[in-house]
């Protein structure tokens, strides 16, 4: 019964050897990860804010747009010239924001 305890015993040694061992190695290689994640994990950031904040979004490049070009006259010029396009896009997307933008019925109706 002793031999058994010390061969468990020494089993039990080797094996935490081991996974301390692994443990190592493990921290070894997650550091090469670490870089890619961080940035990764800043385009998710990036993603989500715009997501969350459309209008900044398109604020921002239409700001950009009037300032790099010929200036306002120029985007109103071609904002007059194209409306019919931009607003059969708007009209297109708007039962979508309507949808997002519902809240869900957890009512339940009975029959």
């Amino acid at each position: 019964m002793k031999r058994h305890l010390t061969d468990i015993t020494n089993r039990r040694q080797a094996l935490l050897a081991k996974i301390d061992d692994q443990r190592m190695e493990l921290a070894a290689r997650s550091r090469q990860w670490q870089k890619p994640l961080a940035a990764a994990d800043l385009g998710l950031k990036a993603v989500r804010y715009i997501r969350a904040h459309p209008g900044w979004v398109i604020g921002s490049v239409t700001l950009l747009l009037v300032w790099r070009r010929k200036g306002l006259f120029h985007f109103a010029q071609m904002s007059w010239r194209n409306y019919p396009v931009l607003l059969s896009y708007g009209l297109k997307l708007l039962p979508l924001l309507r949808l997002a933008s519902r809240k869900p019925d957890h009512s339940v109706h009975s029959d």
